[in-house]
């Protein structure tokens, strides 16, 4: 049963101000659907309190009339599931539109799926609606979502744009994309969305890319998933080199990459990429070291891996903001965070989205009876917020821009270290670290493909077809120049022989005149006594 939570002190931030005759009611609906570990409604809530409670002493004016209710509907729903519960929901939140006599804002911590659903809704009330977590890039279609802004920290575009300059950087054109659909309870929406952008920029450079999509899901295997796993990177190393892993939770990264290894395929002639968010509660850190039995195999398999992902919010400018959401969780929601919840990208998302919004309505409070959705959502565009967990930009497309952050392991260390970075907003993909020159077992960068192909098609026995080709082609070649040196050298000696026999020309003529004048003496004697010999002898 879906049920509104109006002025109720769990969910209130700000207390029911009575509008003023200046100042517009302006009243800003959160929408929740389930409990979910990364962006369910204990998690998301208290953000959404500390944020509002700050904005309120920041901008007393301006909030004055200003009022937050929440949606919520109990439950664990998948992406999907939310997605088709939407216009169910639209009916309860298209009353509430209509009861209110001035601005509604909406705020979604949903998945890509739900606010595409959701955001159908608000182009036809003309409803500004601000996204938490979606991040696909079909949110950048203008003309369907003219009031929707994403403010998910995890940008798909430049995560799809600096994935393909890594690719185009080492030369690999052949791809595989493994996708899995869905690991259930986790961040199976953020994998799925990732999987789909990726397709579609590797779909937009063909034929410079030739990719190939495989798609997985545990539940109706009908198999363990180590099996399924095997057979999958199986049929994987007759097709690709590199392998895109598109995992919904670092267990299973971790799994994949472990099999991969006792695949033979971990010892430098694959390399395994993966997207992932910034750090979230659901995805688990992304670590070779479990403290079980196969840690050493991982920390091998992880060698073999580039992890891609968009920068985390800097936590050590926010500890009171972090402990703050803490004791809010605690002491209202009755629930303690974890280590890892602690620290998630995801609520600190949604904190910046209540910061900026809040400057926003300060900026725009003495005007807001003249905005509409779209002219109220244009305000965030081509826009920069400087926020105390990071700075960032939203684009005239309504979509968070983010830089990106290409890992790989360092085997000194034993952590992920940046080797390469991509900053969007000047679209340079830059070398980073000398992680991004050291390969497992080479000197450079695994091939695009064997040098048989990937299925042995290219070689006959043991020798390459194409190698002997080349080879043939080299022998001709030698032996034709050898043949017109040959030719060449036997011109050349008999145009000396000729020019050996008589040369009268003067240039050729070298005399030192002492040895010609002793010649010419000598000659005279012999002359002499030669005749007078011959003289006596007649006689």
């Amino acid at each position: 049963m879906w049920f509104g939570h109006i002025s109720l002190p769990v969910l209130l931030v700000l207390p029911t101000w009575t509008a003023s005759s200046t100042v517009q009611e302006v009243q800003v609906v959160t929408v929740i659907f389930g409990d979910a570990l990364a962006n369910g409604y204990t998690i998301q809530s208290p953000a959404y309190n500390v944020a509002f409670r700050q904005a309120r002493l920041q901008y007393p004016d301006a909030l004055a009339n200003v009022t937050r209710h929440s949606i919520y509907m109990p439950g664990t729903f998948s992406c999907q599931e939310s997605a088709a519960l939407v216009p169910l929901l639209a009916m309860d939140l298209q009353d509430a539109i209509e009861r209110h006599h001035g601005l509604s804002v909406l705020i979604s911590p949903g998945c890509s799926l739900e606010v595409a659903n959701l955001g159908d809704f608000a182009r036809e009330w003309n409803v500004p609606l601000l996204a938490i977590v979606a991040g696909d890039a079909s949110l950048k279609n203008i003309e369907r979502f003219p009031t929707v802004v994403s403010f998910a920290s995890s940008d798909h575009n430049s995560l799809v744009e600096a994935t393909l300059r890594l690719l185009e950087l080492h030369a690999w054109s052949t791809v595989t994309l493994l996708c899995d659909d869905l690991t259930p309870g986790t961040l199976g929406g953020f994998s799925a969305a990732a999987c789909r952008a990726l397709t579609a920029g590797l779909a937009q450079n063909y034929p410079k890319f030739t990719p190939n999509i495989r798609h997985f899901n545990w539940q109706s295997a009908g198999m363990n998933q180590t099996d399924l796993i095997a057979n999958m990177l199986e049929r994987t190393q007759t097709e690709s080199r590199v392998i895109v892993i598109f995992a919904a939770t670092a267990v299973l990264l971790r799994r994949i990459l472990i099999v991969a290894h006792r695949c033979g395929m971990s010892q430098g002639d694959y390399v395994f990429l993966t997207l992932i968010p910034p750090k979230a509660p659901a995805l688990g850190t992304v670590d070779w070291r479990f403290g079980d039995a196969e840690d050493q195999v991982a920390f091998v398999a992880f060698q073999s891996l580039i992890v891609i992902h968009n920068p985390n919010a800097n936590w050590g400018a926010i500890p009171d903001v972090l402990q703050e959401i803490a004791n809010e969780t605690e002491s209202i929601y009755n629930r303690t965070l974890t280590a890892e919840q602690f620290r998630s990208d995801l609520t600190i998302a949604g904190y910046e989205v209540v910061t900026s919004l809040a400057e926003i309505l300060n900026e725009s409070h003495q005007t807001l009876d003249l905005i509409s959705g779209t002219t109220f959502r244009a305000k965030f565009l081509n826009r920069t917020f400087n926020q105390r967990s990071r700075s960032f930009f939203i684009g005239d497309n309504g979509m968070r821009v983010c830089d990106v952050v290409l890992n790989r392991l360092n085997t000194t260390s034993g952590y992920l270290q940046s080797a390469w970075r991509f900053t969007t907003m000047s679209r340079t993909f830059a070398r980073a670290s000398s992680l991004a020159d050291t390969w497992m077992n080479r000197r450079e960068p695994p091939p695009n493909a064997p040098f048989c192909g990937f299925t042995g098609e290219r070689c006959l026995g043991n020798i390459d077809k194409s190698f002997l080709t080349k080879v043939s082609v080299g022998v001709f070649s030698v032996m034709t120049v050898l043949l017109a040196g040959a030719v060449v050298a036997v011109r050349w000696w008999q145009n000396r022989a000729k020019q050996d026999e008589w040369t009268l020309a003067s240039k050729h003529l070298w005399i030192n005149k002492f040895q010609f004048q002793e010649s010419l003496l000598a000659r005279s004697r012999y002359s002499r006594q030669t005749f007078w010999s011959n003289t006596l002898n007649a006689i």
